[in-house]
């Protein structure tokens, strides 16, 4: 029996669809990318969704990730980066490394400990819930 040989991912009209409604989404989940992609092709089911995003991920084009809540999302950011949650309206937002950067040096320095990858999901209002909230409403709240 011969070995598999690893075959080059085909940039088929569908995975061309996925990626674009990933860019377009910000941070979607299977289900938003589903939705978006049948408005432009209405014969694709799911199954296809998930085997493409999956793919994807595999091939490094995507990265995945869970919120707090277990609600898996998809990113098309290759740079290493962060995210902000909103409690209330749900988006997530990109954030640039460099603080977590310097307490990772730190960590590593001071505890010795060699830290192999991470993971950071920032939760609370964003700026437009923020403002459209009631004036009594408005109150900070953080976690150590």
């Amino acid at each position: 029996m011969t070995p598999k040989l690893k075959t080059a991912t085909r940039n088929t009209q569908q995975r061309q669809v996925i990626k674009e409604c990933i860019r377009k989404l910000s941070h979607p989940t299977a289900d938003d990318v589903w939705h978006c992609v049948t408005d432009k092709l209405p014969n694709v089911n799911k199954t296809t969704i998930y085997r493409n995003l999956s793919r994807m991920v595999e091939d490094g084009a995507l990265k995945r990730f869970m919120t707090e809540n277990g609600v898996m999302l998809f990113d098309s950011t290759p740079e290493r980066h962060y995210h902000l949650h909103c409690e209330r309206c749900g988006r997530v937002f990109d954030v640039e490394p460099t603080l977590s950067d310097q307490i990772a040096e730190i960590v590593q320095r001071e505890k010795q400990f060699l830290i192999t990858g991470q993971k950071l999901i920032l939760s609370g209002i964003c700026a437009a819930c923020q403002a459209s909230a009631p004036a009594g409403n408005k109150k900070a709240t953080t976690q150590t």
